[in-house]
């Protein structure tokens, strides 16, 4: 605790005893005096501390002038870094004199732009000391940094333009056209002529008209055909037969994704029925399978009424499918069993013709060929 003679303060100022608001302290150092609670700048400035003295050579001997105390507040910074002494403007500017600074002993030349005689091979360039610290700075100008963004610049320009070479001369990104067996679409595609043998597996023996839907292009040949075979049985019941050919052929892409979308499971769009008048889609259920031995991927689709064989050979694909159902023509209702159904099934079982599919398509690839 503080007592009141400390308080007041016993050292005499120059003028007489301090005044009370100028508080002494105890005696911290140990050595009988009591420091008063002021810099000692603060006590320099009033006369009670003398002033500090200048170290080094001075100016009158050549050399630099260090001061101990830059800041006047009564501070040795004797033991400061370089870099803060020379902050404070303690230290001299590294203008000729060797600069230590963990590496290689480097000194400026005698105009201080850059490495002088004493400078190591391999040594890191420095400049003089533009923004008032003592560590060297690289000398590197600015014109000679946009070289060095120039030649990388260019660098990856020429790297780039080599390796887009290289992939061009690889021809990578680029895919052949696939190949399409030399085939073309005729006029008479299909005519009963050219779809043997299942022209002659239908009880009618012919079609009605057999004028396909022809579209060409620089990609894609498209062909199509519906056809209708009729037979009447002589009792009021017509058998109808209707057959749908479709033959593409591309010319630029590989069409084996498509195919295997379109044709393969559940299996390719069913056939719509011609019912009084109106095209209608039975949903009738249907099971696709691979069909193997034929061209590069083949389908067969079999269902209650309707059978479908899709190939795909390169670029070229063909399907051909078969669907079949009664028609009642007599007069008044159609004749029926004794549970009360009709005496004839809706759908004609068309299983049978299965297996002249595979080689009415192969007939079919002779045709395009010729």
């Amino acid at each position: 605790m503080i007592t009141e003679p400390e308080m007041a303060g016993d050292e005499p100022g120059p003028d007489g005893p301090a005044p009370a608001s100028e508080f002494a302290g105890p005696d911290l150092l140990g050595n009988g005096e009591r420091r008063r609670w002021r810099s000692r700048g603060a006590r320099r400035r009033t006369g009670e501390e003398p002033e500090l003295e200048r170290t080094g050579s001075g100016p009158e001997s050549g050399g630099p002038e260090v001061m101990r105390d830059p800041t006047g507040d009564g501070e040795d910074r004797s033991w400061w870094s370089r870099g803060e002494r020379g902050r404070v403007g303690e230290e001299p500017r590294p203008d000729g004199p060797a600069v230590e600074f963990g590496g290689p002993e480097v000194r400026l030349g005698p105009d201080g732009s850059g490495p002088g005689p004493a400078a190591e091979f391999g040594a890191p360039h420095t400049g003089p000391d533009l923004i008032g610290d003592p560590y060297p700075r690289p000398w590197w100008t600015r014109t000679e940094r946009r070289r060095l963004w120039t030649g990388v610049v260019a660098g990856a320009v020429v790297a780039s333009a080599i390796w887009g070479a290289a992939l061009r001369g690889a021809d990578y990104g680029h895919h052949a056209p696939p190949d399409t067996y030399g085939y073309r679409i005729p006029g008479d595609l299909c005519s009963s002529l050219n779809l043997e043998p299942l022209t002659d597996a239908l009880p009618a023996g012919g079609f009605d008209g057999n004028d396909p839907e022809i579209r060409r292009g620089s990609a894609l040949d498209q062909a199509r055909c519906d056809l209708e075979s009729t037979f009447t049985t002589g009792d009021g019941w017509l058998a109808d037969y209707t057959v749908r050919v479709v033959v593409e052929l591309h010319k630029k892409t590989d069409p084996r994704a498509e195919f295997a979308d379109v044709y393969g499971p559940p299996g390719p769009p069913e056939i719509p029925l011609a019912i009084g008048g109106d095209l209608i889609r039975t949903g009738a259920r249907s099971v696709t399978r691979p069909y193997p031995g034929l061209g590069d991927l083949a389908y067969l689709t079999s269902g209650d009424y309707q059978q479908t064989l899709s190939v795909l050979r390169g670029g070229a694909v063909i399907s051909l499918a078969v669907a079949g159902h009664n028609v009642w023509q007599g007069d008044g209702p159609p004749p029926t069993d004794r549970h009360g159904a009709p005496d004839r099934p809706f759908f004609i079982d068309t299983s049978g013709l299965r297996k002249v599919l595979p080689v009415t398509i192969g007939h079919m690839m002779r045709v395009l060929s010729r």
